[in-house]
């Protein structure tokens, strides 16, 4: 493969990241949108705001999920990442709206 062969094949492969990252986003932003539709639920019945056996559920469902070259760890360090993310702004936003 010539270097100019080379140079196109890595904006390819760019393009494709670029377009799963755009996926990604989409996705945590409907995540965030529902997590607080949830909140609001949990706020009106009184239920608490931290559910560990559905923390726990989720950990072991993306933890299955992760394949090669990302290992099961990596996943669950991620969607820890997600939640450690999202509910501080979700708690915040709510205390503020009432």
């Amino acid at each position: 493969m010539s270097k100019n062969d080379a140079a196109l094949a890595l904006q390819e492969l760019r393009n494709q990241i670029d377009q799963i990252d755009n996926q990604i986003a989409e996705a945590l932003n409907k995540r965030a949108a529902i997590v607080e539709e949830v909140w609001t639920l949990k706020q009106q019945n009184q239920f608490p705001f931290i559910d560990q056996g559905r923390e726990n559920a989720i950990f072991a469902r993306v933890r299955s999920l992760a394949k090669e070259p990302l290992m099961a760890d990596s996943m669950q360090n991620i969607f820890q990442c997600i939640l450690n993310e999202v509910r501080p702004r979700i708690k915040s936003a709510k205390a503020k709206s009432g």
